[in-house]
């Protein structure tokens, strides 16, 4: 089956099994030694399916239970994943991922920023690597500062979960990196936000805790992930 899975668009018997690294994998016995790496696994314990990841070469690979890589799109990601063809237009193989990473003279740019922040574009490719879709220049600051993760809606609209450089009332920083959340159209408009600067009150902590998350002298003082 493996064998099949190589070519210009993902093969029907590629489809089923096209996923984002959320595998049930279990350690067994059976091993295998690959070009990039070395992989594990008991066909007996671990689900036959395919692994997506962002790599350290800065491109997202889309490879198989044993390790052997099938396709690459030569951006990367944070994370990288596949979207369901049911939010494609039945259109298969498409993933997500960044395709461009913020300059020193970018508008939302400053010293000290976390590099995790630098994302200035995010974009979905299909099989062949085209980009079908991206968001960035429309975003605050003209740079999507995507990180951890994103999600595809039914309505075709794209949940991006960025950040905002301000300050907050209270706080001992001047400025602080604060998250946020964006849901953009096709289009790349937001038509809805939540910043997390503005729900303090609602996250449950007590007086003292608060005073002490708004003394901290971390810029990123909320670090969401989701």
């Amino acid at each position: 089956m493996w064998e099949e899975c190589h070519g210009s668009s993902p093969p029907h018997a590629c489809r089923p099994f096209l996923s984002s690294a959320r595998v049930k994998c279990g350690l067994g016995r059976a091993e295998h030694l690959s070009d990039r790496g070395h992989a594990r696994r008991d066909p007996a314990k671990a689900y036959g399916t395919f692994i997506l990841f962002s790599g350290g070469d800065n491109k997202t690979h889309l490879v198989d239970m044993d390790g052997r890589e099938v396709h690459r799109w030569n951006y990367p990601g944070f994370p990288s994943g596949i979207l369901d063809p049911a939010l494609t237009g039945g259109k298969r193989g498409h993933v997500m991922v960044e395709l461009s990473m913020m300059k020193k003279d970018d508008p939302a740019m400053f010293k000290g920023l976390p590099f995790i922040y630098h994302d200035k574009s995010l974009g979905e490719l299909d099989w062949n690597g085209k980009v079908v879709w991206q968001w960035g220049a429309n975003a605050p600051g003209g740079a999507a500062q995507q990180h951890h993760d994103w999600a595809r809606l039914p309505n075709g609209n794209t949940l991006v979960l960025s950040v905002v450089v301000h300050p907050l009332p209270g706080f001992a920083l001047p400025k602080l990196v604060d998250d946020a959340i964006y849901e953009v159209t096709p289009k790349g408009d937001i038509v809805w936000r939540w910043v997390a600067g503005d729900h303090l009150d609602e996250f449950g902590w007590t007086p003292e805790e608060l005073a002490l998350v708004r003394a901290t002298k971390a810029i990123s003082y909320l670090h969401t992930t989701i």
